[in-house]
């Protein structure tokens, strides 16, 4: 899909996700197996998806709904009902053959889904993953997912892409909005 129909379609989209609570993601682009889309309930951060052959998601991308934006990480899988709310689960992330990282995953259920998040890792595993072709998650000696990452480097050049199409067309729409209302008080 060319840059001009994905502006076309993401600004198109943008329109009506505001007024939309818990609206669902807006697709930017699919590259080789990678997922890339606008999420409105991190405030509009973009993220990239992955899925095993475990359909086990990972699903990577920029939080802008906190004080300060920050990269997230977390894992997904439906068939993972056991999880409890809150509970903390020790993974082991490895890189191709590389040492494996520890990381404490918080479990995150819902209705309907059930996720693990890992905090403080989103800029080391964007570039880790960019220079590995496999990771694979363990726990408690048991494998939790093994994803192949070829295409992470599109992949997340293509994320960067579509945040910084994301905040140009989300500032444009603020500025029109402004100009529309000559009663609305200026600073």
């Amino acid at each position: 899909m060319d840059r001009l129909l994905k502006r076309t379609l993401l600004a198109a989209c943008l329109l009506y996700v505001p007024f939309s609570p818990n609206a669902a993601p807006v697709e930017w682009g699919t590259f080789g197996n990678w997922s890339v889309a606008v999420e409105p309930d991190r405030n509009f951060g973009c993220y990239v998806a992955l899925r095993s052959k475990g359909d086990t998601i990972l699903h990577f991308g920029m939080d802008l709904a906190t004080e300060f934006p920050r990269f997230y990480l977390l894992l997904r899988n439906e068939k993972w009902k056991s999880l409890e709310d809150e509970k903390v689960y020790p993974l082991l992330f490895t890189f191709d053959s590389k040492v494996p990282l520890e990381v404490d995953a918080i479990a995150s259920v819902s209705e309907t889904s059930q996720d693990l998040s890992v905090g403080k890792m989103g800029g080391k595993f964007m570039l880790e993953a960019q220079k590995s072709t496999q990771l694979r998650v363990t726990y408690a000696e048991k494998e939790v997912a093994n994803f192949q990452l070829e295409g992470a480097t599109q992949a997340v050049y293509e994320m960067r892409a579509c945040q910084d199409e994301t905040e140009k067309m989300l500032r444009k729409s603020a500025e029109d909005a402004k100009q529309q209302d000559p009663f609305a008080k200026t600073p």
